[in-house]
């Protein structure tokens, strides 16, 4: 019993900085993103949560918000890889499921660079690349 009580007491006075628990929650990610009728990179944010594992390495839930013409869209599905190294690869659609995307890429050089394609109606056809360069704190 001396040794349980003298663990808890140690455990209270052990803080977890907030910048850990987020790490083990979700991640923030921004960069830019191309498209055929965009003719500067818009801005892109990714919002990546855990929501499992496989062989392949981590599975997230992830968000996608790209700015468009000065209109927000909101891009939701999945995502599997790593978010610091290797490959990541996903596929997300928009809020009514009218239209679907998937992404692959790979991190090099501090940043994840990848293709993006529309593959609305069970077609691909290649739309732009992004680049998530940046990362923010969790909202």
């Amino acid at each position: 019993m001396r040794t349980f009580l003298r663990c808890l007491a140690l455990a209270s006075t052990v803080a977890i900085p907030w910048s850990a628990l987020a790490a083990e929650s979700e991640r923030v990610l921004v960069g830019t993103y191309t498209a055929p009728d965009l003719g500067e990179p818009g801005p892109i944010r990714a919002v990546f949560s855990p929501s499992g594992e496989t062989d392949g390495g981590e599975i997230w839930s992830v968000v996608f918000t790209v700015t468009f013409d000065t209109a927000e869209y909101i891009f939701r599905g999945t995502a599997e890889g790593g978010l610091d190294q290797g490959e990541l690869s996903g596929e997300v659609e928009n809020e009514s499921g009218s239209e679907s995307y998937m992404f692959r890429g790979r991190h090099r050089e501090g940043a994840f660079h990848a293709t993006h394609a529309e593959t609305t109606g069970g077609f691909m056809s290649q739309t732009g690349r992004m680049t998530l360069s940046g990362e923010q704190a969790p909202e």
